[in-house]
């Protein structure tokens, strides 16, 4: 599977930053990323009521649908 170019460029770059990750919503760490029913989940917002997602036939667009 291939993440969209920004989300490997932004975790290229600033992955390793915690702080950042978890500042108040959680954008997951490479190893963190789920796929359910047809998306790829890249965040949750801190109360964990809503998520990000990308679909995943869209996952190698430059610009998907979040």
């Amino acid at each position: 599977m291939s993440l969209p170019p920004e989300l490997t460029a932004f975790h290229h770059h600033l992955g390793d930053c915690k702080e950042l990750l978890n500042a108040d919503n959680t954008i997951f760490m490479l190893e963190e990323l789920e796929i359910a029913d047809g998306y790829l989940f890249i965040a949750e917002e801190e109360q964990n009521v809503v998520s990000w997602a990308v679909p995943l036939q869209q996952s190698d667009n430059t610009d998907p649908v979040v």
